[in-house]
């Protein structure tokens, strides 16, 4: 099993003296590969955060949908799926949301509706 190792060397230069300050970080892969479902938590925290922050801003409807992909992300991570799976899954839930977006901006928003400044 091989290890990546990542080398970090930060030199600083203060008072004609120089210092060198050396980091090793060394991936180990595990067994499982990369933990997707870790990044699909913090996928629903920041999307939770965003939710909360809306719902703030007294935008009911965007922190619906905001709440709605915390749960969906938070539920997914908990699944044990495949890293290639959780790609899939990430990947259709982009495709989704660019399409969705493009129909909003094109057919639904009023043009000059956000110029009032």
């Amino acid at each position: 099993m091989s290890k990546a190792i990542i080398n970090v060397v930060i030199t600083s230069h203060k008072n004609d003296s120089c210092i060198k300050t050396t980091w090793q970080f060394v991936a180990k892969p595990t067994k499982g590969g990369i933990h997707m479902d870790r990044m699909f938590r913090v996928l629903g925290f920041w999307t939770g955060i965003f939710a909360v922050m809306f719902y703030l801003g007294d935008m009911k409807t965007t922190s619906l949908l905001f709440f709605g992909q915390t749960g969906f992300f938070v539920f997914l991570s908990y699944l044990k799926l495949t890293e290639r799976m959780y790609i899939y899954i990430f990947g259709a839930y982009l495709t989704i949301f660019f399409v969705g977006f493009t129909y909003w901006t094109t057919f639904m928003m009023i043009p000059g509706q956000g110029a009032g400044h």
